[in-house]
């Protein structure tokens, strides 16, 4: 009973509160937040003198710890680089040029140089295109690279030459280069004097067939008198330029003043549209064309070599 009048008289809501009482628990509040604060304040006094110099490496341990977490993903395309390397060294060198800038300069920078290396090694390719002399499998229709397949064998009399990207202005002197190469042709004075002949011709609008006229004949100066034909693989090319155009015609009657005939296999149907549209076919006829270097191949063994 004496605890429960006890209770009452201490939560009675109707009881008054002395005005003495109320400042008692505040007053015990601010006086434990001030050793509170004492408190920590040695706290951080100690860290600072004490444990501070412990961790002054810390940051820079912490700030690496972040970037190379950062970079994981990027440092785990090393991997790619090596058979980058073994498939295509000009993609390899793109890698390691991007990569480098990347690291050494700035994101947006090494991306920039990036881009423009691999633009500069596009326009490298079309300008230095693979090239090669075909052979056919013996008992199939397909013909391939003699270099790369043991097995090919050239057909004679015919040499069939494969240029792998479209011929435009910037390589179209490579063109060349790579036909005479390859079929290992020497062009003689009286042979270039009737080229520029013909030439002359050319632009003053006559109309003259590349291989037919008997007038190429007296000029035929070639070293090697069993080459009667050239097929041009054409499949590869995508379209062709006027430059191109010109340099086509221009080798074909490098060619025909020394007896030897070009035909052209394997044509896009875009590149057909623009020999048509820049009047090639006003001096080249159009029975040299053919849809497979097969059927080219069979043209000429009949009617070159029958005889």
């Amino acid at each position: 009973m004496e605890s429960s009048s006890t209770f009452k008289r201490i939560f009675s809501p109707n009881e008054n509160i002395d005005d003495s009482s109320t400042f008692e628990i505040p007053y015990f509040v601010a006086k434990v937040a001030k050793i509170s604060s004492l408190v920590s304040c040695a706290l951080m006094l100690v860290v600072l003198l004490v444990l501070g110099p412990q961790f002054e490496p810390l940051p820079s341990c912490v700030l690496s710890a972040i970037i190379v977490m950062s970079l994981k993903s990027m440092l785990m395309y090393f991997g790619d680089l090596k058979r980058a390397w073994f498939s295509s060294k000009i993609d390899a060198s793109v890698w390691v040029v991007t990569f480098i800038s990347v690291v050494f300069l700035d994101m947006d920078y090494g991306l920039i140089i990036g881009i423009l290396f691999a633009l500069i090694t596009v326009l490298f390719r079309s300008q230095y295109p693979e090239t090669c002399l075909l052979g056919n499998l013996p008992g199939t229709e397909l013909y391939r690279c003699i270099g790369k397949y043991p097995n090919v064998t050239e057909i004679p009399g015919i040499k069939i030459f494969h240029f792998g990207a479209s011929i435009y202005f910037g390589n179209r002197e490579y063109f060349r280069s790579q036909i005479f190469h390859h079929v290992s042709f020497q062009q003689s004075p009286f042979a270039e004097a009737q080229i520029k002949y013909q030439n002359v011709r050319a632009e003053q609008g006559e109309k003259s067939k590349i291989v037919e006229d008997d007038e190429q004949l007296p000029f035929s100066d070639y070293k090697y008198d069993y080459l009667r034909v050239i097929i041009l693989e054409l499949s590869a090319v995508g379209y062709t330029d006027s430059g191109g155009v010109s340099m086509l015609l221009q080798v074909m009657r490098e060619f025909a003043v020394n007896n030897i005939m070009i035909y052209l296999a394997s044509v896009q149907e875009p590149v057909l549209e623009s020999l048509e549209r820049q009047g090639f076919f006003n001096s080249v006829s159009k029975e040299f064309l053919f849809p497979t270097v097969h059927d080219a191949v069979l043209y000429a063994q009949s009617e070159c070599f029958s005889s």
